[in-house]
């Protein structure tokens, strides 16, 4: 999902990638996890809500707007690639590995075709 980020930021002229992570939050927010994600970043990742609990980032969320967003049902890819079992320490050997046997690009594309660029305050969606 990273890749893909950074490909629509790059068609949209974002200039770094900002996540919602919060350290320990989940089973995949660990720091090894997080360079994972890094390494197939081609812009910055940024992770204001690093430090935060989670009722502080709910809270937030309801403050901007976005938590309508946030708890929308199977709107957002993660349930559709999220593996069975979620590892805490992703190894990059491994996972350049599984990387060769996909087509990224074509999957990149097909998402990208799907994109919705919502931006705070906006009535509707690009």
């Amino acid at each position: 999902m990273v890749r893909t980020t950074s490909a629509l930021a790059a068609r949209t002229g974002g200039e770094a990638l900002l996540a919602g992570d919060s350290l320990g939050q989940v089973a995949g927010q660990t720091l090894a996890n997080m360079v994972a994600v890094d390494e197939a970043a081609a812009l910055p990742v940024l992770r204001p809500l690093l430090g935060w609990e989670k009722q502080e980032i709910v809270d937030e969320a309801r403050s901007i707007g976005t938590a309508d967003v946030s708890v929308l049902p199977d709107e957002d890819c993660c349930s559709l690639l999220a593996p069975r079992r979620v590892t805490t320490r992703a190894e990059l050997p491994q996972l350049r590995k599984v990387e060769r046997r996909l087509d990224l690009d074509e999957v990149t594309e097909a998402l990208l075709d799907e994109a919705q660029v919502m931006r705070p305050g906006a009535e509707e969606a690009d």
